[in-house]
């Protein structure tokens, strides 16, 4: 910082400075703008580079961490399907057949069962279902009188 002590007159009076005085100060200030303007531009610069390194790095350390992470995921993935396999065929060792007895048992529950479908087609409403009567083996039933109140009693 530049401390001027020199103390001008007014217009009136003539000051000490010439014109091409006046005038080169004029031009070492544009030129210390310009400079400064210039330096500012690089900085500018510089500052936008360091923020598209830094994303791409940022980016890097990303897919390195993805990648490591689904590689151990896999090999976990791996190792608990390769215990597993040992662990069941180890246990059905020991049982000793209990596989074909599950499978005969499935085979039997399949042949013996009767499934009851679904009667409505998708989108299908109560009211567009027909009426079906279906047996009515093994219960009584009894028919409503007239004179017996909607309580049933």
């Amino acid at each position: 910082m530049t401390i001027i002590d020199k103390k001008y007159g007014s217009d009136e009076e003539e000051s000490s400075l010439t014109n091409e005085q006046i005038l080169n100060a004029l031009k070492a200030s544009n030129r210390i703008d310009a400079h400064i303007a210039t330096n500012m531009a690089k900085l500018n610069s510089n500052f936008s580079e360091s923020k598209r390194q830094i994303g791409a790095s940022h980016q890097h350390m990303e897919d390195v961490v993805v990648d490591q992470a689904t590689r151990v995921m896999h090999h976990i993935n791996e190792e608990v399907r390769r215990t597993f396999k040992e662990a069941l065929a180890e246990y059905f060792e020991k049982v000793g057949g209990g596989y074909d007895m599950i499978k005969s048992i499935a085979d039997a529950v399949k042949e013996n069962t009767t499934v009851v479908k679904n009667r409505m087609s998708y989108g299908q409403t109560l009211e567009e279902i027909p009426e079906i009567d279906l047996p009515r083996e093994g219960f009584d039933v009894m028919e409503e009188s007239e004179n017996e109140d909607d309580l049933g009693f």
